[in-house]
């Protein structure tokens, strides 16, 4: 009898070990895809706003530019983060 409780013991301690594993795994796959949602909502307003300070500035070719060379806009972007 006491065998048998001890078993359903680590029974239950394996099944709750699991359980902490999975839950924190599933944790961590839903931090991730928060952080990414926050950091892709964070990089469109970036960009929202370089095209505005272009625009103010007309420099539409700037804006042209930027849709097809990364590095032309990557430079943009830390020029107008330095501003």
């Amino acid at each position: 009898e006491a065998h048998d409780a001890a078993m359903r013991l680590d029974g239950y301690d394996d099944g709750f070990k699991e359980g902490e594993i999975r839950g924190q795994m599933k944790g961590h796959q839903q931090g991730k895809k928060e952080g990414l949602r926050e950091g892709r909502l964070s990089g469109q307003q970036e960009m929202l706003d370089l095209i505005n300070k272009l625009m103010e500035e007309n420099r539409l070719d700037d804006i042209k530019r930027i849709s097809s060379d990364k590095e032309f806009l990557a430079n943009l972007m830390e020029e107008f983060a330095q501003a």
